[in-house]
């Protein structure tokens, strides 16, 4: 597979550390596209970098695009991200943040 999708995860710092969740940078090519983050319910959800039009009202040239899928582990979200990475790609325009 040409295109490797690589994880890097943020845990919370802080004195409120214990009560935030950690999340995942989803990188491709070494940029972030997108997040995985957990909600209180302890489900996994996948949030992805799509590119948009500017606009005057909305001068951002992305949006976040939420997938339906939810998952129990971080491991099964990894897995999942990493099975259909090319499927992933054909769907989606992806948008890569800068450093």
């Amino acid at each position: 597979m040409v295109n490797k999708i690589t994880f890097k995860e943020h845990k919370p710092t802080g004195r409120y550390r214990s009560f935030y969740h950690s999340y995942w940078d989803i990188k491709l090519k070494k940029k972030v596209c997108g997040h995985i983050h957990r909600n209180d319910n302890g489900e996994f959800t996948i949030m992805l970098s799509v590119k948009k039009e500017k606009t005057q009202e909305d001068p951002c040239s992305f949006r976040n695009a939420k997938l339906k899928a939810k998952f129990k582990t971080i491991e099964e979200t990894k897995e999942f991200l990493i099975n259909n990475t090319e499927a992933i790609m054909k769907q989606f325009d992806l948008y890569f943040h800068e450093d």
